[in-house]
């Protein structure tokens, strides 16, 4: 949404860093959602590449940022990132979801050396998710939505116990007056 025109207007032309200081962005990140254009994207891609540009998009709109949502689901059956994943055998699966859950805590947390605002962090979607389906391995739970919530993602160990909490503190925010 940030690379739209609708956010140009807005951010650029209608409320410009320089006079509205006090400006926060909250965005929304899934991946579990993604527009037809990626269908046929890879799993690798998805959970680097697109979660490294998504953290560049961050930088573009010259505010802080804060993620308001995020989680660990994928996009799911019928998708070509859904197929590949479920292929996976349930060692690779948590190994795919523990690179996935560093990326996006390294993109929403962690600045880069050429970030002109900083990142305030944010929230995982869920405290718990519905688990859907059967347990299908040591420490792997096979129902996606088990991906919606932080709890069973540090059970599951995707997220790593105080790596979210370890995240880089949330800088200042200066007030305008």
């Amino acid at each position: 949404a940030i690379a739209t025109d609708a956010w140009r207007v807005f951010n650029v032309q209608l409320t410009p860093a320089r006079g509205f200081a006090n400006i926060i962005f909250d965005l929304h990140i899934y991946y579990a959602f993604l527009p037809q254009q990626l269908a046929d994207t890879s799993l690798a891609t998805v959970t680097g590449t697109l979660v490294w540009v998504q953290s560049l998009l961050t930088q573009v709109t010259g505010r802080p940022v804060i993620v308001g949502e995020w989680s660990l689901r994928l996009p799911g059956w019928g998708t070509a990132v859904g197929d590949e994943f479920d292929a996976l055998t349930p060692r690779a699966q948590n190994a795919t979801l523990q690179r996935f859950a560093t990326n996006q805590i390294d993109g929403i947390s962690r600045p880069g050396a050429s970030d002109a605002q900083p990142r305030i962090g944010g929230y995982f979607w869920s405290w718990n998710a519905p688990v859907l389906s059967a347990v299908r391995g040591p420490g792997c739970v096979s129902g996606a939505q088990a991906q919606w919530g932080f709890n069973i993602s540090l059970n599951a160990r995707w997220i790593a116990p105080g790596q979210w909490s370890a995240a880089t503190p949330a800088p200042a925010i200066q007030s305008v007056g």
